[in-house]
Formats: C-alpha cells, sequence, structure tokens
C-alpha cells in the first residue's frame, strides 16, 4: 500500500499513584488520551514532547521519577534534576518509562469512528483524570476502524481495535414491545450480547437495532479525523483540575 502522509499527535497519558509509585495511568499501546498537539512535522512534534515532559516534571516536583516503579539513582537528587535540560531530563524520563505523554504517528487521512448523539447535540466524550493530575484530560470517545487498511502505517503499532460499545438496561420486555424479535437479532449477530438485564450494542450496530428498541438509541456513527477530533478536543481542555497535593501523603520509601 502506498505510504500516506504522516501527523504526529501527542497525548496527554494521565498520571495516577498507585499506593506504591507514581505512573502514567493509560499504556501507550491504548492510542487513549486527549490530544494536546498535533504537527505535520516530526522534528516539532517531538521537540515539543520534550518541552511538555520538562515542564511536567518541574510541575509535580519531579516526583514521577523520584517514586517510579524502578529503580534509579536520583533519591534526594531534586537539585540535580532541576538543573538538567530538557534532552537530559527527557532521556532519564524515557528510561525509567515515565512519561506522561506519548508520540504518535498516523496517516494524514486515517479516520476515526466516534459518537455524535442527536438529542444533545454534541459528541460523547470520557474523562480519563485523576486525582494526582495537573492537566485536564477528556477525550472525544473514538474508535479506530476495524480492518482499516491505514491502521498498517500507525505508530506504535495497534495490537487489536477496541471498540466501545453502549449498554443499556433491562429485560428484552422492558427494553421492546417485540421482545421476540429483539431475542432473535441478539443471538444471531455478533455485534449485540445480552446477559442478565444488560444489553450490549457495538457502536456500528445500533442502526440494526433502533427498530426494536422502546427507546432507540440518540446516538449515531460520525467519521472525523485526527486533526478534527484534535480541535474538538482542545476547548473540552482548557480549565486544568486541582490535583491531589503530594504533600499530604506519606510516602513510605
Amino acid at each position: 500500500m502506498e505510504q500516506q502522509e504522516k501527523v504526529y499527535v501527542i497525548r496527554h497519558l494521565s498520571y495516577w499513584y498507585t499506593d506504591e509509585y507514581y505512573q502514567p495511568l493509560i499504556d501507550v499501546s491504548y492510542h487513549a488520551g486527549h490530544i494536546t498537539d498535533l504537527f505535520e512535522d516530526k522534528d516539532q512534534a517531538i521537540q515539543r514532547w520534550k518541552q511538555l515532559e520538562y515542564e511536567f516534571s518541574h510541575q509535580v516536583k519531579f516526583e514521577n521519577i523520584l517514586y517510579c516503579p524502578y529503580q534509579h539513582d536520583y533519591e534526594g537528587q531534586e537539585n540535580v534534576l532541576a538543573k538538567k535540560s530538557i534532552d537530559e531530563l527527557f532521556e532519564i524520563i524515557q528510561n525509567l518509562e515515565s512519561c506522561v505523554y506519548a508520540l504518535y504517528e498516523y496517516p494524514k487521512t486515517l479516520k476515526q469512528q466516534v459518537f455524535f448523539d442527536t438529542t444533545q447535540n454534541r459528541y460523547d466524550t470520557y474523562l480519563m483524570n485523576t486525582e494526582y493530575d495537573i492537566k485536564s484530560n477528556d477525550c472525544i470517545t473514538a474508535n479506530f476502524i476495524k480492518n482499516d487498511p491505514l491502521l498498517t502505517q500507525i505508530q506504535p503499532i495497534i495490537d487489536d481495535v477496541y471498540e466501545h460499545k453502549i449498554t443499556l438496561q433491562g429485560s428484552l420486555e422492558e427494553l421492546s414491545e417485540s421482545p421476540i424479535l429483539l431475542k432473535a437479532l441478539i443471538e444471531n449477530d455478533s455485534d449485540f450480547e445480552f446477559t442478565q438485564y444488560s444489553l450490549t450494542v457495538k457502536f456500528n450496530a445500533i442502526s440494526k437495532i433502533n427498530p426494536l428498541l422502546k427507546q432507540p438509541i440518540t446516538k449515531e456513527l460520525r467519521y472525523l479525523t485526527l486533526k478534527e477530533i484534535y480541535q474538538l478536543e482542545q476547548p473540552l481542555n482548557q480549565t486544568d483540575p486541582t490535583p491531589f497535593s503530594s504533600e499530604e501523603e506519606y510516602h513510605d520509601y
């Protein structure tokens, strides 16, 4: 397949405390977290990534390094870390796998599936913040499109395409005026799963099930580029949260 023009995306991975260590919340391989920056030039993207990690480390007083899961020689060396250059600090953070941002490479024309709520006239979002985050992480709910040939040009490589789903609560009789037809559809279509008063519907199957529901799902699938998702996420993340104060917490190290 012909190589496509690329965009370089930085995502916020969020930050949390496990009761033992500080570390990123989201695994890099998930391609999740809101898009903080988008570039068409890779070198510019890398420099911005380094700057974000540098600023974050200083803001959290190097907790991401001092209390990370991996052994290091920086205990009590906050003053030493504070004097490191952007490149020096970035190398330390990468070696300790303590990055709270990640850089991704996508084909410029790649699109993702998103939910649009037609009653509220808005895209579905989900919040990835923890109580330790100093940066907002509100994301548009988006899926890669299964079997999209452009997925082979994504870096890091995607192991599997995660599919967001909708869950409806109730018995078949409560959900539908035609429970027998609904049951037949569920049993013969892998896009649906029903267990103990819970019906799970995949993104792409809404139109198939809506005619049988008393209250149709008021969401539709739309397809957006990474740039369009980036533009939608920017206003969602204008206000940063007030993080939990590490000074209130006792570290047993």
